[in-house]
């Protein structure tokens, strides 16, 4: 879905004693596009009991900007490849969302003024994913062989 501004631009041009109106009509695409990203943030793992409410304050300001979730990850709380900041674990949440990029700002705004979110990600995709991640497939792997056994 684009939304197209059209500008239209008046040259006026005197060729051999006479007017020409030359009309250039420019588009502007505007940032009102919407587009699928996918967004990883580690919380610090202080405030996990918080993640209900955080995740609800993200998918409130994505409905109100008529976007979609498509995909929401709560990989829990895992050991850091290093440490950030003297923490060695973090909760890590997946969101596969579809948005316009102006709300892309403000998220990415909330996520680096936060002091509960440590890192984040965000990238672009070109379509929606909705299947499971990897790291559920693998976990619900786990339980399945953990209960036939």
């Amino acid at each position: 879905m684009y939304i197209i501004n059209l500008v239209f631009v008046v040259y006026l041009v005197l060729y051999d004693d006479n007017i020409i109106f030359l009309i250039r009509i420019k588009q502007i695409m505007r940032d009102l596009s919407v587009r699928h990203y996918e967004i990883i943030f580690l919380l610090h793992p202080d405030h996990s009991e918080q993640l209900p409410n955080i995740i609800e304050q993200y998918k409130k300001l994505i409905f109100d900007d008529q976007g979609k979730v498509h995909r929401l990850e709560d990989w829990g709380r895992r050991q850091l490849a290093y440490a950030i900041g003297k923490l060695h674990k973090a909760h890590y949440v997946l969101m596969n969302i579809e948005v316009s990029p102006h709300l892309i700002k403000e998220l990415s705004d909330k996520f680096r003024f936060s002091d509960i979110i440590i890192r984040n990600i965000i990238i672009c995709l070109k379509k929606p994913i909705t299947e499971a991640s990897p790291m559920v497939r693998c976990r619900d792997d786990k339980k399945l062989n953990s209960e036939v056994h």
